[in-house]
């Protein structure tokens, strides 16, 4: 019983329910004759546990009405085209998964495949979008680099400067 309020004071909540349990087992098992003050106890605990785990459970659930709703944005920040604003919301809903208080073990799993397939979502259209962006970049640094030559062969120091500084600044916008 101690070691049940132990763990109630700390938010142990994985443990708790091996310990109750435990203590079930205990009582069962050693045949216990009637005792008034051990019922007291026992029923202290279990209405403790009750009120306690009720509002942990309560907590969940905002919580994670709160996590699907911020799935949804993410996501429409993916039908949009928008996955840097995605992998942000993103960021927040695996933080605050990592938080879910385990003692809703099923829900909590269910929980964290959908970030995971959301992550697997938002990282293919940021790799579609990546790839994009350098052939984009690609196709722009080849012209501009045709651009410098003709300048060079005139003798022009200063064009071929500019269009070179320009080259430089394309080739440093692409991803690594």
């Amino acid at each position: 019983i101690t070691s049940i309020q132990y763990l109630l004071s700390n938010k142990q909540y994985d443990q708790i329910e091996e310990t109750y349990d435990s203590l079930w087992k205990k009582i069962s098992e050693n045949k216990f004759g009637w005792d008034v003050s051990l019922h007291q106890e026992v029923t202290a605990v279990h209405d403790q546990l009750n009120k306690e785990l009720s509002s942990v459970v309560q907590e969940f659930y905002k919580k994670d009405q709160l996590l699907q709703q911020l799935m949804a944005n993410a996501r429409a920040f993916l039908g949009k085209e928008q996955p840097e604003a995605a992998l942000k919301i993103y960021n927040e809903v695996a933080q605050m998964a990592k938080t879910m208080p385990s003692i809703m073990f099923e829900h909590k799993k269910t929980i964290e495949r959908d970030v995971l397939r959301l992550y697997r979502d938002i990282h293919e259209k940021l790799g579609a979008a990546t790839i994009q962006k350098v052939h984009t970049l690609s196709r722009q640094i080849s012209f501009q680099a045709s651009k410098i030559r003709p300048y060079l062969l005139s003798g022009n120091i200063p064009l071929s400067t500019e269009h070179y500084l320009k080259l430089l600044s394309m080739y440093s916008e692409v991803p690594q």
